[in-house]
């Protein structure tokens, strides 16, 4: 959904103005990619002071609709903690391919900064190539015991829900780990 005309209109009075608590207010009411398409109209410098307006969860979702361009000029101004939160909050694919996009020391120093074991799921998928099946996964995923019961699946999926915003399949897995996707 294209971010509208008057959204953009206000935007630059409000910029113009410095009326950041408008900023966050309009942003509020808008998608990622809107508010990602916003941010690209506006000059580099202005781009990153309002990229620093949006909390954590907002940001791990506007970052990754920002074009090349857009998304190193706001990576180059964040400090590696801040970037690391944002990392963090992304599903495991998009975070992986934010990481890959950076030169390797700047990448070694966010995942240093991150959750081990968040930062260890990145750097599995980053050990495959970005157009293969494994560079394509992501490691956020709901699965169960083939004995599990219909209430046991909806308890794992509401409690997966907190970390999994979209959830498309529950994975139905054996004694051995084999398993059989299902769409739900």
């Amino acid at each position: 959904m294209p971010a509208k005309k008057s959204d953009a209109r206000r935007l630059r009075e409000y910029v113009q103005k410095g009326w950041e608590f408008h900023i966050i207010e309009l942003f509020h009411d808008l998608m990622p990619v809107e508010i990602a398409e916003l941010i690209e109209e506006l000059d580099d410098e202005t781009r990153v002071e309002l990229f620093r307006l949006l909390d954590v969860e907002t940001a791990s979702e506007v970052i990754a609709e920002l074009s090349s361009e857009s998304r190193e000029d706001v990576i180059d101004e964040m400090s590696d903690s801040d970037l690391a939160q944002i990392v963090e909050e992304m599903d495991s694919d998009d975070a992986a391919d934010l990481v890959a996009e950076m030169e390797d020391d700047r990448a070694e120093r966010v995942l240093a900064a991150m959750d081990p074991q968040d930062s260890s799921d990145i750097k599995a998928l980053l050990e495959y190539g970005e157009d293969t099946a494994g560079g394509l996964m992501q490691h956020e995923l709901v699965s169960v015991p083939v004995t599990a019961s219909v209430d046991e699946v909806i308890a794992q999926i509401r409690l997966k829900h907190a970390e999994i915003e979209n959830i498309h399949k529950v994975f139905v897995v054996d004694q051995k780990g084999v398993w059989w996707a299902t769409s739900i």
